[in-house]
């Protein structure tokens, strides 16, 4: 199998993450290089003790729509607009990748999701917030679990042999996720 030496690097993940590793080296004599984190099909991989992934590439391309949305129809035209824009337009960059994504790392987005709200209807109470996030149907958790289900169903029901290696693991999560 040949490697495109541009695209190719290594990373580790695991306990021992951050121990100095040496040069990986090809048949053909060139080193890998070591990084930090890897953008695997759009999904950005840290290095870390535990699988992690960094979700800060999709806040800011999902905040850069927001905000030129916001820009061109801002005041001008309802709430109800913004928001639907915003589902339609920007909600699918930030939930990009989040199938993959550890249920710890999902906090950050109800908190995306939250500050958008308090931008598009100009408020500061969080109670305010949560009912206009529970009105128009845009709860980041909710939304990233149906999609973490809908993920693991598709997985469960794959008859390749390398999925069926990982079936258990995919049954327990989806298991351990809550019913919607």
């Amino acid at each position: 199998m040949s490697i495109n030496m541009k695209k190719s690097v290594c990373m580790r993940i695991g306990p021992r993450c951050d121990v100095k590793c040496g040069t990986i080296t090809t048949v053909n004599g060139y080193g890998l290089m070591w990084t930090d984190s890897v953008r695997y099909m759009g999904v950005y991989l840290t290095a870390s003790r535990v699988f992690c992934c960094s979700y800060s590439h999709s806040k800011r391309s999902f905040y850069r729509s927001l905000n030129a949305i916001f820009g061109k129809i801002g005041r001008v035209s309802s709430e109800d607009v913004v928001v639907q824009l915003m589902k339609s337009k920007c909600l699918s960059s930030l939930y990009y990748g989040t199938d993959v994504c550890p249920r710890s790392q999902l906090q950050s987005f109800g908190f995306v999701i939250s500050s958008s709200f308090r931008k598009i209807f100009n408020i500061k109470t969080q109670d305010l917030v949560n009912e206009c996030i529970r009105s128009f149907n845009c709860a980041a958790s909710e939304t990233v679990t149906k999609r973490k289900k809908k993920l693991l169903c598709k997985y469960n029901a794959c008859d390749s042999d390398i999925c069926s290696l990982f079936v258990k693991d995919a049954l327990d999560e989806l298991s351990q996720l809550s019913p919607s």
